[in-house]
């Protein structure tokens, strides 16, 4: 799980560093595009933070262990 919230979580940081740009670049004055994309960061960190709640909650999955047998995935 660790990997799903990696892949939530960083992106973004792009998206928070894209909506201040985008803020300062337009000069504060067009609200629209600037929500839209301060609201996509918040579903991200959301979506991320879940992610690594259950990470911690479930531990690793079978398919996350490396030395793994095929077996430990039927169960």
């Amino acid at each position: 799980m660790r990997l799903e919230a990696n892949i939530f979580t960083l992106p973004s940081f792009f998206f928070l560093l894209a909506g201040t740009a985008y803020g300062i670049l337009t000069g504060w004055d067009e609200w629209v595009g600037l929500t839209c994309i301060m609201l996509t960061f918040g579903m991200f960190i959301m979506v991320g933070v879940y992610f690594t709640m259950l990470a911690k909650r479930h531990g690793m999955r079978a398919e996350d262990d490396h030395d793994g047998e095929i077996a430990q995935a039927l169960r």
